[in-house]
């Protein structure tokens, strides 16, 4: 009697519980449903009884029910199952249940009891998400697309135009001509410009990680090249919209710098081109100075004009993609509202910061902190002048594009080369079946087979050759998006040029990979092992720290070498990356051109797993570093 008089007073007590309870006995025949159980499952309380709980069960899922209780229950366990109940009306209803075994004092199995809970809501919002990021990722495919399509598209033209304009500044031209032409094709190179900015904040999101690229320059030289773009721009102006431009330096003791380069012109470009668009007249100074508080290597530079001025509640804004801060400066000065958020990122990536000082009426200040340190020493000792190699070797230039095609070959006979063509990467194998070539400049997207694929062939063929010969290969191409470099350097490629293709930057691909008989990989021991500028300028930098320098990297290249030896044996193609990538920084910053130019190749080859190719390259490695442990032991004693 007290049995049942504990089963009733368990059943009042979870009868509205808004959660659903059943009770079976061990053969899985219903005893007891509240109403939360009925309210989820559509049945009666009477309809769920013995086995009629079972139809409350989607078709589908009741077998897993089923065999819930006929599994061995040998201790009190638990039982988990997330299934669907089909309604009498015919709607699905999402649940999870659970059952527990109940035994009595001598473990024998009396029955179960459960818990049933509706999830509906929850797996609608799971499928919601899910379809939101198949859709979600869909778009970034779609946009992937279409911004690699626009690249090309609209790169592809420009090359055209500002190849053209590049040898007709090389011929005859008075000086309103040639004016004329330097006008054009500054204007082409800011549209190339805007056209990267868009690329650049449109494509990818999460490019801080990008890396810098150190390198000593001139800073007087970096700010009178990118002050003269823009005289044009002032020069024409109306005389009664004259604007004064000009720079002004304080108490810089050091002219030679280290630092991203190409960043700093973007950064100054895009400052200086907004200062003169929206200053009508009066004047647009730069000033650079050490930042207070900061040291001689931590530099300030300020932008003022005496432009329209930007209200403060509009400071923080105008730093985002594609925002401006009155939509009307658009259709009265121009610009498309992303220099400014390029700025801020290639600040940032530099360790710097910048910050506005404006109000309307008055003008404007923008102004960054960024260090750049200093070669701090003044010498007269005279830097040697590293000579050029000439260049020579056959070329064979795979391009579809007429126009650029013709640009190219006008460019490579200007520098005295005299190159063969194909149309198509299908072509391109067939020429190089019957010819050996010393190099190939190679389209990224061709009909017929595409330069990718091309080149993966090209590889295949000469690893199965074997015999140590491998022909650099120069991608260009019109895309211009993030990952383009590595995509040519993961296909088997050696170098990567952008469209438009400057004669400068031709000239110099060309330099490196023809300017000797058989290019970085097969540098002949006549070349100088060091460049002497490059250690000169260093000893200056560091000053009494350069033989502890040199200390260190006489003690960690023998130990390079034991790990890329140990790694290329063991195929460990990472390890190889890791340690060749980081022996050419070094090399090259200590001016050890040779030996960096070999660990360049060897990282290239890690990463596409050219095994047998790293095997040949490996005596040449340690032959290079070798001299270069000679040449570093004289300079150590010297110092």
């Amino acid at each position: 009697m007290s049995g049942h008089t504990e089963q009733e007073r368990f059943q009042r007590l979870v009868s509205h519980v808004p959660i659903g309870i059943f009770q079976m006995d061990p053969a899985g025949q219903m005893r007891f449903v509240n109403a939360s159980w009925c309210e989820t499952t559509g049945l009666s309380s009477v309809q769920a009884m013995g086995e009629g709980w079972l139809t409350a069960i989607h078709p589908e899922d009741r077998s897993r029910w089923s065999a819930a209780w006929l599994q061995p229950w040998t201790n009190p366990s638990l039982f988990t199952l997330e299934s669907r109940c089909l309604q009498p009306s015919s709607q699905v209803v999402w649940t999870i249940g659970q059952l527990v075994a109940e035994t009595d004092s001598s473990g024998h199995l009396t029955g179960y009891l459960g818990t049933l809970v509706d999830i509906s809501q929850q797996k609608h919002m799971e499928e919601a998400l899910q379809q939101a990021k198949v859709a979600a990722e869909a778009g970034l495919r779609s946009r992937s697309e279409f911004l690699t399509i626009m690249s090309h598209e609209l790169r592809t033209p420009m090359n055209s135009m500002i190849g053209t304009l590049e040898l007709f500044a090389n011929t005859r031209l008075d000086g309103e001509q040639r004016r004329h032409v330097d006008t054009m094709r500054s204007s082409g190179l800011a549209l190339l410009a805007l056209l990267g900015d868009i690329l650049e904040l449109s494509g990818n999101d999460t490019d801080a990680s990008q890396p810098l690229h150190g390198e000593w320059f001139e800073l007087s030289q970096l700010l009178r090249s990118v002050v003269d773009l823009f005289e044009p721009a002032t020069h024409d102006r109306p005389a009664d919209q004259r604007l004064m431009v000009r720079i002004e330096t304080f108490q810089l003791l050091y002219d030679h710098r280290f630092g991203d380069v190409q960043r700093l012109r973007v950064i100054l470009t895009n400052l200086l081109g907004n200062a003169i668009r929206f200053t009508e007249r009066g004047s647009v100074t730069l000033r650079v100075f050490p930042a207070p508080g900061q040291g001689s290597d931590t530099l300030r530079f300020v932008i003022a004009d005496t432009g329209i001025g930007i209200p403060a509640e509009q400071h923080e804004r105008i730093f985002l993609p594609f925002i401006q801060a009155d939509s009307s400066v658009t259709r009265t000065y121009g610009g498309s509202g992303v220099g400014l958020a390029i700025t801020k990122r290639f600040v940032e990536q530099m360790n710097g910061r910048i910050w506005l000082t404006s109000e309307p009426g008055h003008g404007s200040e923008f102004s960054f902190d960024i260090p750049l340190p200093s070669a701090k020493k003044a010498t007269t000792r005279s830097t040697p002048v590293k000579p050029v190699a000439p260049i020579q070797g056959r070329v064979l230039l795979v391009e579809d594009d007429p126009v650029n095609r013709v640009l190219l070959i006008s460019m490579l006979r200007k520098l005295e080369l005299e190159p063969e063509y194909v149309t198509n990467g299908r072509d391109a194998l067939k020429r190089l079946d019957r010819e050996r070539f010393d190099l190939i400049l190679m389209d990224c997207l061709m009909p017929v087979m595409d330069g990718f694929t091309t080149t993966r062939k090209i590889r295949q063929r000469e690893e199965e050759r074997d015999d140590g010969r491998r022909t650099p290969i120069v991608a260009f191409t019109a895309l211009g998006l993030k990952g383009d470099r590595e995509r040519c350097l993961a296909a088997g490629m050696d170098d990567y040029l952008s469209k438009p293709i400057l004669i400068d930057d031709l000239t110099e691909v060309l330099q490196r990979w023809l300017g000797y008989e058989s290019g970085p990989a097969q540098l002949k021991t006549e070349q100088p092992v060091f460049d002497p500028g490059i250690l000169d300028t260093l000893r200056r930098t560091v000053g009494q720290e350069f033989a502890t320098l040199l200390e260190a990297f006489l003690k960690i290249v023998p130990q390079r070498l034991k790990n890329i030896r140990k790694a290329i044996m063991r195929k460990e193609m990472t390890d190889v990356h890791m340690e060749a990538h980081a022996l050419r920084i070094s090399s090259r910053q200590l001016g050890l051109i040779p030996l960096a130019d070999v660990a360049m190749e060897i990282d290239i080859l890690s990463r596409i797993g050219k095994t047998k190719r790293l095997e040949k390259l490996l005596g040449h490695l340690e032959d290079e570093a070798q001299r270069a442990i000679r040449v570093l032991e004289r300079e150590r004693q010297i110092s």
